[in-house]
């Protein structure tokens, strides 16, 4: 599909449908086994997934694990994983040096490949740039940054 094709669907999805958008066009083009979206809060300590409800999860911390040190180095970082033979590929999604999150490709092993590496790192560049615009009009990128739940009688942690 190429990086025009992945910008034309996430342009054309809906603010709060733009994960699904490039999980479509990664799954489509890449058979990924899964694809998931981790984003930072605000305090740069925690990735916490976009579509799981607010606060029903466990964050990562960004100083842990796979998806941290890419967070951390804002380099991809590949898992293999021998027993199934799977790849779990870490990529950073960032804006000019503004770090938002950590999306993260499972794909069969013989999917990945230097070129396949370097364009699912150019989708999450692109998915960066639509999630900041997104932002103007969808919470849904907000919530998953915030590392507290704020209710009527005060914060939450």
């Amino acid at each position: 599909m190429g990086r025009t094709g992945v910008e034309r669907a996430l342009r054309k999805a809906e603010p709060h449908a733009l994960l699904k958008a490039a999980q479509d066009t990664i799954t489509e083009n890449f058979a990924a086994i899964d694809v998931d979206l981790l984003m930072a809060d605000y305090a740069m300590t925690i990735l916490q997934p976009v579509y799981a409800l607010p606060y029903t999860t466990e964050p990562i911390s960004v100083n842990s694990g796979a998806p941290g040190r890419a967070f951390g180095s804002q380099q991809p970082y590949a898992e293999p994983d021998r027993h199934t033979s799977q790849v779990r590929l870490h990529l950073p999604v960032s804006v000019r040096g503004d770090r938002l999150g950590v999306l993260t490709v499972r794909l069969p092993a013989d999917r990945y490949t230097p070129q396949s590496g370097q364009e699912l790192q150019d989708i999450a560049e692109i998915l960066g740039h639509a999630i900041l615009v997104a932002e103007r009009d969808a919470d849904l990128y907000l919530q998953a940054r915030r590392a507290r739940a704020c209710l009527l009688d005060g914060w939450v942690s």
